[in-house]
C-alpha cells in the first residue's frame, strides 16, 4: 500500500495522508497453521478532490462515524501482547460503560493507525460505537 501512496501520486499531494490497518478474517486455517500468516489490510485516508488513474487498489467509502480510541505506546515491542492487550481493554471499556460495538456495511468497525510522535512509536486503536447524528 505505501508504494501505491508513492506511485499514485497521493504522498506527493498529501505527504501526511494516514494509513490504517485492520485484521482480513479471511485467511484460511491451513494458511494459519502451516504458513503462520496473519490477514491485514492497509488503507489510506484520501483527501478531499484526491485522484489518480493508478491502478491496484479498491476505492471504498467510510461514513462519518464515533469510536472509541485506546493508545498503545511501541505496540511491535511484544506486538502480539501490546496490540491484543490495546483490544482488551478497549473491549472492556466498552462493556463498563454500557456501550455497544456497533456493526454497519458502511463502517469499518474497528482499525489501527500507527504514527510517531516526538521520537515514540503509537499505535492508536478505533473501535466503532456508532454513527454520528446529523442536524
Amino acid at each position: 500500500m505505501m508504494n501505491w501512496g508513492k506511485t499514485s501520486g497521493l504522498l506527493a499531494a498529501a505527504p501526511d495522508a494516514k494509513l490504517l490497518g485492520w485484521d482480513f478474517p479471511f485467511v484460511s486455517q491451513e494458511q494459519q497453521m502451516r504458513f503462520g500468516l496473519h490477514g491485514y489490510v492497509a488503507a489510506y485516508v484520501l483527501p478531499e478532490g484526491f485522484e489518480t488513474n493508478c491502478p491496484g487498489v479498491e476505492y471504498v467509502t467510510n461514513s462519518e462515524a464515533e469510536y472509541a480510541v485506546i493508545t498503545v505506546t511501541d505496540p511491535h515491542v511484544r506486538s502480539f501482547e501490546r496490540i491484543p492487550g490495546g483490544y482488551q481493554r478497549i473491549m472492556e471499556y466498552l462493556q463498563v460503560n454500557s456501550i455497544k460495538e456497533k456493526m454497519q456495511d458502511d463502517v469499518i468497525p474497528c482499525f489501527e493507525y500507527e504514527y510517531d510522535k516526538d521520537g515514540v512509536h503509537y499505535m492508536d486503536i478505533f473501535m466503532h460505537t456508532g454513527s454520528v447524528e446529523k442536524s
